[in-house]
């Protein structure tokens, strides 16, 4: 009986699909959105976007890419997605399958961590993301990925490049201040600030899990000041059973 309710429920197409990398060792990516998106009841498709066999912390890591059939899975399953969840994408990748989508789309874009471009990143995958930029309903990037993709430095500049660029949600996360971390967002020019207690240590997937459940409250019509207080509180409630 169980079986049958199954198949019944996959014959309708899910209103979200999430594009993010599969990556084997190191706990993120996908690994730590699907839990997410299911424990927040989205109806969701999933396509990898790659498979890594370690997180990009890690050095000589094996990539499998689907670069030849990504294009073909997306539209065989796009028929009636009300949204694209986006995070990690492979420098190859042809951004413009995205043009005609004419849904929200949701855009984490994992490409930079601590002052630097991961291995294989540069100014050519930025101004690849920037038509994708334009279309998004919200962008999440790290300060490091933000500064790479507007060139500025200062916080107020950044804003208005991305305002430039298109883009009228944006939330900065990994901001340090006083002792603290936390997010620093604007939408339709009013600025949002929430930080909270920083935990001492190395976290991998932390970013991945603020914007599973960010973009699952948005998704959800949740107010974007009330979703990041919430998505924050989430990640450092499971840092600190760790």
């Amino acid at each position: 009986m169980h079986y049958i309710i199954l198949l019944k429920k996959v014959k309708k197409m899910n209103d979200v699909i999430l594009i993010e990398d599969l990556t084997c060792y190191g706990g993120c990516s996908a690994l730590i959105d699907i839990p997410i998106l299911n424990e927040f009841g989205i109806s969701f498709s999933f396509i990898p976007s790659l498979i890594l066999s370690k997180h990009t912390g890690n050095k000589d890591i094996v990539k499998i890419d689907f670069n030849d059939s990504f294009k073909k899975i997306y539209l065989d399953i796009l028929n009636n997605t009300k949204a694209l969840f986006i995070g990690y994408m492979p420098q190859n990748i042809n951004f413009t399958i995205f043009n005609d989508f004419i849904g929200d789309i949701y855009y984490d874009p994992a490409m930079a961590d601590d002052g630097r471009f991961y291995s294989g990143f540069n100014d050519d995958f930025v101004n690849k993301i920037k038509p994708l930029i334009r279309k998004t309903k919200i962008i999440t990037p790290n300060l490091t990925e933000a500064r790479l993709i507007t060139k500025k430095e200062n916080i107020d500049d950044i804003f208005k490049e991305f305002k430039k660029l298109g883009s009228n949600m944006v939330v900065i996360t990994g901001i340090e201040e006083n002792g603290k971390i936390g997010v620093v967002a604007e939408c339709n020019n009013t600025r949002i600030n929430y930080f909270h207690e920083m935990v001492k240590g190395k976290f991998y997937g932390t970013g991945d899990m603020f914007k599973s459940v960010l973009f699952s409250l948005l998704y959800q019509n949740e107010e974007l000041e009330e979703a990041i207080k919430k998505a924050s509180l989430y990640v450092l409630s499971k840092i600190k059973k760790i």
